[in-house]
């Protein structure tokens, strides 16, 4: 690996990488998956949401000596109820090594926003020195001008 990082730019480093995941590809891939390795998680997510008593009726006839009639009343034989529960599982996957690339990417546009801030600071300055360098010149004229 030493012999890859040596004075190298960025560019000659990717091509000897390809030019060795050609030659050494299972070498480089159980490299890469030591400095790299993949992420997993797993959330549970439980929704309860209960139901609704469902009653079921019977009738019961009633038979009354003294009335000589029939009474039906409605009688509750079993309540059902349903109650409904919910279960999520979610499985995360996250490559470290994408992670990485994005982390290394946002560094750079992290330094480049600084750099520019820093340009967009200097500029600043120099307008407005040169802004109050014009006016200076122009009241040192106008003095010239009218003095004669």
């Amino acid at each position: 690996m030493l012999i890859l990082l040596g004075c190298n730019t960025e560019r000659q480093f990717t091509r000897q990488l390809v030019k060795g995941s050609v030659a050494h590809r299972g070498t480089l891939a159980e490299y890469c998956s030591s400095l790299f390795p993949v992420k997993t998680a797993t959330k549970i997510e439980t929704d309860y949401q209960p139901g609704k008593d469902i009653p079921v009726y019977d009738t019961v006839t009633v038979v009354c000596d003294t009335l000589e009639s029939i009474v039906r009343v409605p009688v509750i034989r079993q309540v059902y109820r349903v109650d409904t529960l919910r279960i999520k599982i979610t499985d995360t996957i996250e490559s470290t090594a994408r992670a990485e690339a994005l982390q290394g990417r946002l560094v750079q546009a992290d330094i480049k926003q600084a750099v520019l801030e820093d340009t967009n600071k200097k500029l600043a300055k120099k307008n407005l020195l040169l802004g109050i360098g014009l006016c200076v010149t122009g009241l040192v004229l106008l003095i010239i001008i009218f003095k004669k």
